[in-house]
């Protein structure tokens, strides 16, 4: 797809973000209330380091500084919850109930910022998700009412908060107002949460095939869908 002239950028109407954040909720209405995806995580640089010494899985990569185990990541209203190792090797479980973060024993850091970040677009639906967002943005000192057009992985996209490197900032695709990145400053750290991948196989479409989370640019944890059960 060739890019949009800049022009046609800048004279696009742009809704204002509260509207924007009420026809996202809707949309949610049209996934599935609950979903299972399972998969592959990976963990990279310390989590992965310190993962290999644990239980002595072996780091792969160009700089030898992954691991992957099995994952399922689950959703219901308002709950993701991220299962870590297999049924009868479990490694850990993490759950994030509208923001509110529990683990069942220590986790990577990687898993607890993929229940904390990479869920919330998937946490609320309807005008319930309208509400959420507002407030959460509001709480992180954005203005909602803020939208920006930007691109991202080639598509044309709002950016709800601004594009311009503000606290927070949520991505949502043009045509079908899918999440596509998040992007919170935490600290002096930039997280940057990639929502890639979507296809017909995962629940109506709705969720990506592929979560990533950089930190300043440094992928730390990364979640690859395979078969999809509900």
């Amino acid at each position: 797809m060739s890019p949009w002239p800049a022009a046609a950028l800048f004279l696009a109407y742009v809704l204002p973000g509260p509207v924007l954040l009420r026809q996202f909720g809707d949309r949610r209405l049209q996934a599935p209330g609950s979903a299972s995806l399972d998969g592959t995580i990976s963990f990279f640089g310390q989590d992965a380091r310190s993962l290999a010494a644990k239980t002595g899985a072996l780091l792969q990569g160009v700089r030898a500084d992954r691991v992957d185990f099995p994952a399922r990541l689950s959703f219901s209203p308002g709950r993701c919850a991220l299962s870590l190792g297999l049924p009868d090797r479990p490694l850990g479980r993490i759950v994030d109930e509208g923001g509110k973060i529990t683990e069942d024993g220590p986790a990577p850091a990687g898993a607890t910022l993929l229940a904390a970040e990479g869920c919330l677009p998937f946490l609320w639906r309807g005008a319930e998700a309208a509400g959420a967002w507002m407030a959460l943005l509001q709480s992180r000192g954005v203005n909602p009412r803020r939208v920006d057009l930007t691109r991202f992985d080639g598509r044309v996209a709002y950016a709800i908060g601004g594009a311009a490197g503000g606290p927070m900032t949520l991505v949502l695709s043009e045509e079908r107002l899918l999440p596509l990145r998040l992007l919170v400053h935490d600290g002096p750290s930039l997280l940057d949460v990639r929502l890639r991948e979507y296809r017909p196989a995962i629940p109506e479409g709705a969720l990506p095939g592929r979560w990533s989370i950089l930190r300043d640019g440094a992928e730390v944890v990364s979640f690859n869908v395979e078969p999809v059960t509900r």
